[in-house]
């Protein structure tokens, strides 16, 4: 790959991609699973601030991404399409 490729973009793209298969809700086990590459001290505090309900998270991502996700129960999110509107 010849671009950089954030943590942030990378998690959204995995969301989006078990959104299309049907697979909702996912839990942050599925998306580590999905990047391996990516330690979870790092993966954890991105996908915390990306999701819209959920307080903390790495203030860089969370500047940006903040309302990417929805929690609904514990360790299970959804994409959200826009503030109102989820993923079905």
């Amino acid at each position: 790959m010849s671009e950089h490729v954030s943590i942030p973009e990378r998690v959204l793209e995995v969301a989006r991609r078990f959104t299309s298969q049907g697979k909702t809700p996912f839990t942050r086990k599925d998306i580590q699973e999905a990047l391996p590459d990516i330690l979870p001290s790092s993966l954890q505090p991105t996908i915390q601030a990306m999701t819209k309900n959920a307080p903390g998270g790495s203030p860089i991502a969370a500047s940006y991404w903040k309302k990417c996700f929805r929690r609904v129960a514990r360790g299970k999110y959804v994409l959200l399409l826009n503030e109102k509107e989820d993923v079905k």
